[in-house]
């Protein structure tokens, strides 16, 4: 009988050994999951910070601008109406460009 209290003890040692374990493990993925969800935090901020940044350069620039990952296209702004027989018509009678409209250019990052 008493080899199977001892057993039992080990047995019940064992199950909280491995209990304690889990846990430990548990919490030092929760501690690394904080820290990996700051550190992409911080680095989101800083990705959003440069790409207005690179984005308003690359517009003042005024072409596209190719970098070793990145590549910053630039495009002109959109035209609201694109009809061939309006811009003969405008050729004729430039007083018609007055309801043209044009979009502010854009640049799209494109990885390389």
């Amino acid at each position: 009988m008493e080899a199977i209290v001892s057993k039992l003890n080990e047995l019940g040692e064992l199950e909280y050994q491995k209990a304690a374990m889990c846990l430990d493990i548990n919490e030092q993925i929760a501690k690394l999951e904080a820290q990996r969800q700051l550190m992409t935090a911080e680095i989101d901020e800083r990705i959003a910070e440069l790409s207005v940044q690179v984005k308003t350069e690359v517009v003042a620039h005024g072409a596209s601008v190719k970098g070793a990952f990145l590549h910053a296209v630039f495009a002109n702004g959109r035209v609201s109406w694109d009809n061939k027989k309006l811009d003969g018509y405008s050729k004729a009678h430039p007083e018609i460009l007055d309801f043209r409209k044009e979009g502010a250019p854009s640049v799209s990052l494109r990885k390389c």
